[in-house]
């Protein structure tokens, strides 16, 4: 039971760890496509930049001065021609490449700028955004969850469409440009998971790189600023002296105006759209973290309610194996008290084995009574025999009176014998029939007790009749082992029968046997005549006070 608990709290660990793996691995993806996007903008804004720079270098070899404006002209005030965008160098390069001045020229130099504060507002989101990722990862990753709530994610909102485009008034310097904040530090790392330490390693990479470029590019916008507000107020100091432009290149320029103008609102519309486009993107994308957030959120109350549902469930463990403990203890003890009862039935069966001997010694009397039954018989034969030929030959035992006197004499004492015979076999085919039943009797006690496991009370019982048939046997035979047998179930000690072994040599006891067969009148009274030395009391009361105090456990 408790490794199949164990076995359930490890495959809900793994479940929640590959669910994190699979957040880690979505976020990863999102990260390496944001970097291929960045990838892609950077070498379109590279190709770009140097086909503006061909092209502003073959204008300035082949372009003339200008011609003086006609009198009574508004002199125009000529913009700067756009910068050509920064060298973005890799991480590990040392030394960062200055981009080269810009060639004045006319054109939509405040387009451009406003582009390029776009991109570098665009890339400070999107490395917040790989920040806010990687600080996701890092929590995600944990061994265990803080208890204490996450702090605030810093809200960067990216620049809006329409105060990116808004351009500013032609003859006014544009306002400096704010130095931009620097990236958030990052923390340090916490121990990585194990199989997640090449994707940590990546995304820190990756993130060092895009911070990197971010502050060559806002280097290089601060350097770009500064260029440009100097070309602004060199432009407005030559402006001072120049003349305005006839009506006819006002017309003109006003035609221009208006086909730049539409052509400026077609390209404004188009742009947003496509912001319109990356804000509804970056709605889904805030919308999909704060649905993961909320899937970290739930994984660590997941995580929470799995230790609380462990530490309860080793409580309980540690209660059940202390009952079990206690258990053990009762089992123990209930081995060794049924390891006494063994012992005690293996007396028990040398008891039996004592009782087999004397009832295979009993069998062997009735065999010899069944011998002495042929003898008789054989005798009866001969006595036929005899008195045949005494009708036969009347004379002769006439002749030999002494002979028939003895013959007489001798049929009577064979008779006698043969009655003597008779009735010793009727009573050892009784005393063998009873044997047997007390020896069958004593062993179902003994195999009842012993499978039972009665109390030791029960097991001290003693049947009197048993005892009287063992004592009669060991009367009429004179056998030790008989005595022996009955000691055991007795229980007498050694001192008991050491001193019963006595009272035998002594022949104390033999003076019962002349009277065991007698009429228990007769076997009361020659047991009573018994005495026992250094006591008053005969043997018989001895006898009879033993049988009470032994008897008197059962009828109580």
């Amino acid at each position: 039971m408790f490794l199949n608990n164990l076995n359930n709290l490890a495959s809900v660990a793994t479940k929640a760890a590959s669910n994190v793996t699979s957040t880690v691995k979505e976020l990863a993806n999102e990260v390496m496509d944001n970097e291929r996007e960045y990838k892609r903008e950077r070498e379109e804004n590279g190709l770009g930049g140097a086909a503006a720079a061909a092209a502003s270098a073959g204008a300035s070899s082949t372009s003339l001065p200008p011609p003086p404006p006609p009198l009574g002209a508004t002199p125009l005030a000529p913009q700067p021609l756009p910068p050509p965008p920064p060298v973005i160098t890799k991480a590990s390069d040392p030394v960062v490449r200055a981009p080269k001045p810009p060639a004045p020229q006319q054109g939509g130099d405040q387009t451009k700028l406003e582009s390029l504060k776009k991109r570098i507002e665009k890339d400070r989101s999107r490395a917040n955004r790989q920040h806010e990722l990687l600080e996701r990862i890092r929590a995600a990753k944990a061994v265990k969850p803080k208890r204490e709530e996450p702090p605030p994610r810093p809200n960067h909102a990216p620049a809006t469409a329409t105060s990116a485009a808004e351009p500013e008034p032609p003859r006014q310097p544009p306002p400096a440009a704010a130095a931009p904040a620097p990236p958030p530090s990052l923390s340090p790392p916490p121990p990585p998971i194990q199989g997640q330490e090449e994707l940590v390693a990546r995304l820190e990479r990756s993130l060092r790189e895009v911070t990197s470029k971010l502050e060559l590019r806002e280097r290089a916008w601060r350097d770009l600023s500064a260029r440009r507000d100097e070309e602004v107020a060199a432009l407005r100091s030559e402006a001072g002296g120049l003349s305005l432009a006839n009506d006819g290149l006002r017309a003109e320029l006003a035609a221009e105006r208006a086909a730049l103008a539409d052509a400026r609102g077609r390209r404004e519309l188009e742009e947003e759209e496509k912001e319109e486009d990356r804000e509804r993107k970056v709605r889904e994308l805030e919308e999909r973290c704060g649905a993961l957030g909320r899937e970290k959120e739930r994984l660590q109350r997941h995580l929470l309610e799995i230790e609380q549902d462990q530490d309860d469930r080793a409580a309980h463990y540690e209660t059940e194996l202390l009952a079990m403990q206690s258990r053990e203890k009762e089992t123990n003890a209930a081995l060794e008290e049924s390891m006494a009862l063994r012992a005690e039935l293996d007396s028990k069966g040398y008891e039996v084995l004592n009782l087999q001997a004397a009832l295979a010694q009993l069998t062997a009397d009735s065999e010899l009574c069944a011998k002495l039954r042929l003898e008789n018989r054989a005798l009866e034969r001969a006595e036929a025999n005899a008195t045949e030929g005494a009708r036969a030959a009347g004379e002769e035992a006439k002749k030999a009176g002494e002979a028939a006197r003895a013959a007489e004499a001798e049929r009577d004492g064979a008779l006698r014998d043969r009655e003597r015979m008779f009735r010793e076999n009727i009573s050892l085919k009784q005393e063998n029939v009873r044997l047997g039943s007390a020896l069958a009797e004593a062993a179902e006690r003994i195999k009842a007790g012993g499978a039972g496991g009665r109390d030791d009370q029960d097991n001290q019982m003693v049947d009197r009749r048993i005892v009287y048939k063992l004592l009669t046997t060991y009367l009429e035979r004179r056998r030790w082992e008989v005595m022996e047998t009955m000691g055991g179930i007795l229980g007498f000690t050694d001192e008991e029968k050491r001193r019963v072994h006595e009272l035998a040599t002594k022949g104390i006891i033999g003076t019962v046997a002349g009277v065991a067969t007698a009429p228990l009148s007769l076997a009361g009274s020659a047991i009573d005549q018994a005495k026992v030395d250094g006591t008053d009391s005969s043997l018989g009361e001895l006898w009879i006070q033993f049988l009470s105090d032994e008897g008197s456990p059962a009828e109580g």
